[in-house]
Order: C-alpha cells, then sequence, then structure tokens
C-alpha cells in the first residue's frame, strides 16, 4: 500500500510522468521515482510546489501532465506547478481527439476549452450553453461527440461546433429515455467505446438508432446490480470494476468469456475511494487504485489464493481480579475443554486465523451458547469478553471470514463455570438446617408469646370479673340501703297516721 505509512491523506488521482510517480490526494500533490521498490523504510513522497489543497484529478495529456484541482488548473513540471490562468478549481481534462492540441476542462463554472500551442496552455473558450449540466464526469466517444454524465440529471450526448466555441445538447438519457434512473449512472471507457454504468448494468450508445441499448455481454462478466460499477481496463485488457464493499478483476479466455477473480482483491474493498479520480497504471503489470488512506498498488495477474492458515484458540484470561490464564494454545492443538471456579467467572477469550496481508483482511463473529440468544455482528477485534458468567456449561463458537480467500472457518472451546461455594450441597443443607432452626426458634417463640398473651388475657378477665362482682356487690348495698330507707319512711308514716287516728278517737269519746 503506497501512502499509509507517510500521511499523505486520501487518494484521489494518480499518474506516471517523466520517471516519476505523481500522486493527487486531499492534502496535495506529491511525487517519487519509479520504479518503486520494496523497503524496510519506503521512500516519502516529495510534495510539489506551486499547488496547494485537494487535487481532483491528473491526466497525461501530449508531453504535459496536468493537474485539476480545487484552486485552479496547473502544468507539472518535475517538483513544481505553474498554473494555468482565467481557471477556478477545476475538475478533469479530455484530450480532443479530432482537434490536436485543445482539451476540453470543467472547473467551478462550466465547460471550457483549452488551446495547448507547443509553449503554453491557454483559455480558448467558455461553453456557457451546456454551463447548468457542469460536471467532472465527462469523456470523448469515437464519433468526437461529448458524453457528460451529470450526478443528479441524467446522461448528455454533446456536440462541439467547428470552432469550438460552442456546444450542443444533441440527446438526453435518464429515467423517462433509456436509463432507469437520472442519477447513479457511471461514464466507463472501455477499448471498444464507452459505456454508461446504471443500476441495472451496462448500456452503449447505437449511432443507427441514436439510442442507448442495454450490454447484456458487459452486464454479465461481473452480474452485480442495484449500485453501477465503476471499470476500468487495463493494457493487457483485464477488466477492473469496483464499488462499495466490492472489487473484481475479469480476465477474457479465448472462447470471449471471462474469469472473474474477486477474491484477491477483497482486502480492499472496505475503504477505496471511488468518488474522485480514476485508476490509473504503474506499469503495464501493475494498477493504482485510490484509497482513503493513500493508494494501493495491485497486480493485473493476481496470484491463486492458497491454503488458510488454521483458526485457532489462542488464550483464555481471567479477567475477575487480576489477569490470570485458565489456557493457553499449544502447538499439538486439540479440543478446548476448561472448568473455571467461579471466582473466575469473568473472562476474556482471544482467537486469531493468521492473513499476513493485513488484520483487517479477517472478520470475526462468535456465540457464547448457553448466554449469547444469537451471533456477534463481524468484527476485527480477535477477542471476545463476557463478565460475571453464571454457573453452568457454554460452548463458545467463533467463526473467521477471510476475505482474502473468501473461505469460512470454525472452532469451539467447551466452558464450565463451578458453582459457587454458597450454591454447593453442602450449602444447600446447610441452609436447610439453619432455615429449621430458624423456624423451630420462630415456633418457640410464637408459643411464649402466645402463653403469655393467654396468661394476659386470663389475668385480665379474672381482673374484669373481680370488678364486676365488686360493682354488683355495690349494687346490692345500694339496694339494700334504699330498701332500708324505704322501710324506716314506711314505718315513720305509719306511727304518725296511728298517732293522729289515736288522737281523733280521744277526741270523740270526749
Amino acid at each position: 500500500m503506497l501512502g499509509a505509512r507517510n500521511s499523505v491523506g486520501t487518494g484521489y488521482a494518480s499518474a506516471v510522468y517523466k520517471g516519476r510517480l505523481y500522486i493527487g490526494t486531499n492534502q496535495g500533490l506529491f511525487s517519487l521515482t519509479v520504479p518503486l521498490t520494496s523497503e524496510p523504510h519506503p521512500r516519502r513522497p516529495q510534495p510539489v510546489t506551486g499547488v496547494a489543497g485537494q487535487i481532483w484529478n491528473l491526466r497525461v495529456i501530449g508531453n504535459r501532465l496536468l493537474c485539476a484541482a480545487d484552486g485552479g488548473a496547473y502544468v507539472v513540471d518535475g517538483g513544481r506547478c505553474e498554473r494555468i490562468g482565467e481557471l477556478e478549481g477545476t475538475w478533469n481534462f479530455c484530450p480532443l481527439s479530432r482537434h490536436p492540441g485543445y482539451i476540453m476542462t470543467a472547473d467551478y463554472k462550466g465547460f471550457c476549452i483549452l488551446h495547448d500551442d507547443g509553449k503554453s496552455l491557454r483559455l480558448h473558450s467558455r461553453l456557457d450553453a451546456i454551463a447548468d449540466i457542469q460536471s467532472g464526469s465527462f469523456l470523448e466517444n469515437d464519433d468526437g461527440t461529448i458524453w457528460i454524465c451529470h450526478w443528479q440529471k441524467g446522461v448528455y450526448r454533446v456536440r462541439l461546433n467547428a470552432t469550438l466555441t460552442d456546444a450542443t445538447i444533441t440527446e438526453r438519457y435518464g429515467k423517462d429515455n433509456g436509463l432507469l434512473m437520472d442519477d447513479n449512472n457511471v461514464l466507463c471507457r472501455m477499448n471498444d467505446g464507452l459505456r454508461i454504468s446504471a443500476v441495472d448494468g451496462f448500456y452503449k450508445y447505437d449511432a443507427a438508432q441514436r439510442k442507448l441499448v442495454y450490454d447484456k455481454p458487459t452486464s454479465i462478466i461481473f452480474n452485480s446490480y442495484g449500485v453501477p460499477l465503476k471499470i476500468f481496463q487495463t493494457p493487457d485488457n483485464k477488466i477492473i470494476a469496483m464499488k462499495a464493499h466490492f472489487a473484481a478483476m475479469a480476465t477474457r479466455r479465448r472462447n470471449g468469456r471471462y474469469d472473474v477473480d474477486s477474491i484477491s482483491l477483497r482486502g480492499i474493498t472496505d475503504r477505496l475511494q471511488l468518488g474522485l479520480g480514476d485508476v490509473s497504471q504503474l506499469d503495464s503489470a501493475h494498477t493504482i487504485v485510490n484509497h482513503d488512506n493513500g493508494f494501493y498498488i495491485i497486480g493485473n495477474k493476481p496470484k491463486a489464493p492458497t491454503d488458510d492458515n488454521r483458526l485457532i484458540i489462542r488464550r483464555i484470561t481471567s479477567t475477575t481480579k487480576t489477569d490470570s490464564i485458565v489456557y493457553q494454545a499449544t502447538l499439538a492443538g486439540g479440543n478446548v475443554n476448561i472448568r473455571l471456579p467461579h471466582s473466575l467467572n469473568s473472562i476474556k477469550i482471544e482467537f486469531a486465523l493468521p492473513e499476513y496481508t493485513g488484520m483487517n483482511n479477517v472478520e470475526y463473529c462468535c456465540m457464547l451458547e448457553g448466554y449469547d440468544k444469537e451471533w456477534s455482528r463481524q468484527m476485527n477485534a480477535p477477542y471476545k469478553e463476557y463478565t460475571q458468567l453464571p454457573r453452568g456449561k457454554y460452548t463458545f463458537r467463533v467463526r473467521a471470514l477471510n476475505r482474502i480467500s473468501g473461505r469460512t472457518q470454525e472452532v469451539e472451546a467447551a466452558i464450565e463455570v463451578l458453582p459457587a461455594w454458597y450454591e454447593t450441597w453442602l450449602a444447600y443443607i446447610i441452609y436447610i438446617v439453619a432455615t429449621g432452626l430458624t423456624c423451630r426458634y420462630i415456633l418457640k417463640i410464637i408459643k411464649r408469646r402466645t402463653e403469655q398473651e393467654l396468661v394476659r388475657v386470663k389475668a385480665e378477665q379474672e381482673r374484669q370479673m373481680r370488678e364486676q362482682e365488686i360493682k354488683l356487690q355495690m349494687e346490692r348495698e345500694k339496694r339494700k340501703h334504699q330498701l332500708a330507707e324505704i322501710r324506716n319512711d314506711m314505718v315513720l308514716t305509719g306511727n304518725m297516721v296511728w298517732g293522729r287516728s289515736a288522737g281523733t278517737a280521744g277526741r270523740t269519746r270526749n
């Protein structure tokens, strides 16, 4: 990989020119001499002066290297750049085969024509008639027409006038004319002409019918649909196809069919930079592709995949208090079967599938049967941790996908977490005895309190009975007293009556 150790930034464009490899990134333009060699300490790309900021494209046209950048258009000469006047931030360049010395370009204002008189490059004209379909994606077809792919409006076929001062749109292709969608289309060049890569495959222009026709032979090479492929043809007629998370190389056989290798390039698919720049050729045997941390150099003759290394569980470590190894893989390998005391029930399981092309080329997913409900998501981290596992028997399973070979392996480990001391039979017996003694003690207390309560109730009843008897006695005494008073009153009253009666009788006798 070119650039990863030198921090040149996200790779956008590259070109080989006069014995040097120029690479354009989001951090500027850099160069280094070719051929590149494998060294313990790779040479650092040297910055090219005169240009700064993001580099959108590099094109070798005639005997010049042109640079399209955020700051404008430049001619690159060795380690320095000279700006082409009157152009703003520039996207791309396209030489006009029917007009030698003239180059079509696109800057932030629209499309332009440059003229190279052999001494310098100057602005020839601005094509204001097509300014509203401004795009950095445009190519010249064999018939001299210009094809422009707008990111949102569709694909346009444009014809330039004889003096290259004006342009006319002859056809527009989109969802209402030849294509399924106005957006998500990509212009590609193959040796036998232009292609439009769409969501449902490839299209090419039929001049006799003046319309796009579906190109089934090209579409079935990769059988990839839903997202347009960006394709490039190498000097030895191989076809490289790329889209997000996919890269493949197709080699044509003598019978006209293609062998497609998507395995050898799997290691670079996740971080390809597809939006800007183009694939370029380092030499006849090596292709340079853009990456979000530099560039990848791939061989046009991929090596056949070899057998994978063996997936192993390397180590199991308890992380409960201090890291302590409870299992370590040996050269002999074999089944993994461990028993853990409950005090070591937090563990870290480390596994590995050695892949020396890069650690990110292996993806793992795992599951602890008896604990996890489903497989984990794919990850690059070669370990998994579990905390405070309950007692029980588990089976740890790990799968590894080698993205280079496309093969998947799986291994497993039997893990038993022993019960804690308070979960043993002896502990249960102690719990039962303690529970029985506790119940007995509680029953004694209840009985004692019940007896005490009965005594208290009985005493209370006796007290109440005594009070009732005293009360009754007092009532009887009170009644006796009242009866005595009544009798006394009656006796007194009787005496008085008798006395009066006696006095009356005496008076009568007298």
